[in-house]
């Protein structure tokens, strides 16, 4: 979770600083010229781009969360642990020995 965590974060870390650069010049242009119906429209596609680069930071915050969350109950259990519990298993020295133990 902790890398998928990383790479969404990355990767939306590219494609908002492009936004960034996008919706600068975009307010530069409104602020300058009188708005155009195709300014208006970027302008309305910038919005939803940062909508959806907010998302992705969502999911990357849920993530890194969730990270954090497993690692610190793996922590907490393994710190609680007492001593060593091997799995039970049951060992048998040959076919004689487990006949007679089940009593086939």
């Amino acid at each position: 979770m902790a890398a998928a965590s990383t790479a969404v974060y990355v990767s939306n870390t590219e494609q908002y600083d492009r936004w960034r650069r996008k919706s600068l010049d975009m307010q530069t242009r409104l602020a300058n010229d009188v708005p155009s119906t195709d300014m208006l429209d970027e302008n309305a596609r910038l919005h939803r781009e940062a909508a959806v680069i907010q998302r992705r930071d969502d999911v990357a915050l849920g993530l890194a969360i969730g990270a954090g969350v497993a690692l610190s109950v793996s922590a907490v259990l393994w710190l609680t642990t007492e001593g060593e519990r091997p799995a039970p298993s049951v060992r048998i020295a040959n076919l004689e020995t487990m006949e007679t133990f089940f009593r086939w």
